[in-house]
């Protein structure tokens, strides 16, 4: 689980099994409201979000979220380089 000032993002162990990436809950601190999911797309190699239908996001929510899913994107790359 990682906290920072508006959201907090928990491993989704059970989402995570039988698959070679990681599954991220993105939740409210304030109310823990499940605001989206960050998800491997292969596609684009690299980590996204995925939001949950009718929520709103201001700069600073959409900053850690995106540096969430940048410091995934860029530690899955690292292990697939060291194998």
């Amino acid at each position: 689980m990682t906290v920072n000032e508006f959201i907090v993002f928990v491993f989704d162990k059970e989402k995570s099994v039988g698959r070679k990436t990681q599954v991220w809950r993105v939740h409210a601190i304030r109310n823990l409201a499940l605001l989206g999911t960050i998800k491997w797309l292969g596609r684009w190699r690299q980590y996204t979000f995925y939001p949950e239908g009718d929520t709103i996001f201001n700069a600073g929510c959409l900053r850690e979220i995106a540096d969430k899913a940048e410091e995934l994107s860029k530690d899955h790359r690292a292990k697939e380089r060291d194998g």
